[in-house]
């Protein structure tokens, strides 16, 4: 992808909806992410990224636990070869993310508040270190799917605060979500599977999700029905830190 002409294109297309000084501030929030697709039989996967399988894992790096149960390995991802697909730099400086979540969910929580510390965690390991690993019963295990991931621009929902906050300067009375809607319309959604990026909620901003964070991965209909998010406090991340992680789980 060109990122650089995509970004044009989207601050013309702002532009054009809520004029040049909305439409700056639009685009302006726009971040890179990836539409994270399993790889066609006989094509090649993006590095070693992938959904489910073994677990990725420098030697002696303990097996993460929660409430006595390990977890469950959702997915690895491959920053290096995300960054050379991308072009620049993603938000984790380099090497393999492994994310782990917990399964099985307790029925009552399921749509409550999932942000508890320990129900995801995230590990990283270094790629030329790295070794399979797999879980201890009674850690539910997933099938590997090798993915294939496409870089894709990607805009904070309309309705989320943090586009509700634009500067539209005096005399606007419209709710500016309303005003959006064409760019969100014209620009399309991302759907399925996605690293990085704004996360892209299938329902609407989540009163769970803290805005210090970055989004790491969504994970749609897996390991679990509905939707899986896995976000990871922005300072931290950003200072080589992974502690922190949670998880929003959105059903239907």
């Amino acid at each position: 992808m060109d990122l650089r002409a995509k970004r044009a294109e989207l601050s013309r297309l702002c532009a054009d909806v809520v004029g040049e000084s909305v439409g700056a501030q639009l685009a302006a929030l726009a971040c890179p992410a990836f539409q994270l697709r399993p790889a066609e039989a006989g094509q090649p996967a993006t590095g070693r990224c992938a959904l489910g399988g073994p677990a990725l894992l420098d030697p002696g790096t303990p097996w993460p636990h929660h409430r006595d149960v390990p977890l469950s390995l959702a997915a690895v991802l491959d920053t290096d070869a995300l960054a050379d697909l991308l072009g620049e730099p993603v938000p984790w400086r380099t090497g393999l993310l492994n994310v782990f979540v917990y399964d099985p969910v307790p029925e009552h929580e399921w749509d409550a508040d999932l942000t508890s510390p320990g129900w995801a965690r995230v590990i990283a390991a270094h790629p030329d270190r790295a070794v399979e690993r797999t879980a201890a019963e009674p850690a539910e295990s997933y099938e590997r799917i090798a993915v294939d991931a496409v870089p894709v621009l990607t805009l904070p929902d309309q309705w989320d605060d943090v586009v509700n906050r634009l500067d539209r300067g005096p005399h606007r009375q419209n709710i500016l979500g309303m005003e959006l809607h064409p760019v969100y319309e014209q620009w399309g959604d991302v759907n399925g599977h996605t690293a990085f990026g704004w996360p892209g909620w299938e329902l609407g901003p989540s009163p769970y999700w803290a805005e210090d964070h970055l989004h790491l991965l969504k994970l749609d209909a897996f390991p679990f029905d509905g939707t899986l998010y896995v976000s990871v406090p922005a300072a931290r991340l950003r200072s080589g830190d992974l502690s922190g992680a949670v998880a929003t789980l959105e059903t239907y």
